[in-house]
């Protein structure tokens, strides 16, 4: 799963919009269907080992593997695997009445 050219995609999850700065509309549906499993997703097909994410971010890659074998993570953990494959949450606009 590689990155793409620059294009910015908005995408509905639940409560949030997940907006994917580069990547395509299908990996930003994809988190769409769940953040956890979306980051799961991430983690595992990005093409990089734990061993690199974990280097990369400073996450320690026991903290990894039990995410991706089912644990939860705490929101900075998740702010920081957001940061690394450039996505970012924001709440939905709510409509005015």
């Amino acid at each position: 799963m590689g990155k793409k050219a620059a294009s910015k995609i908005d995408f509905a999850a639940g409560d949030f919009v997940v907006q994917a700065k580069s990547y395509s509309r299908k990996e930003t549906e994809m988190l769409a269907t769940g953040l956890t499993a979306g980051l799961r997703n991430l983690i595992q097909n990005c093409g990089r080992s734990q061993n690199q994410i974990a280097r990369d971010t400073h996450i320690p890659q026991p903290v990894l593997s039990r995410f991706v074998n089912g644990s939860s993570l705490r929101i900075e953990t998740t702010a920081v695997l957001l940061d690394y494959f450039g996505l970012e949450i924001q709440p939905k606009a709510t409509a005015r009445r």
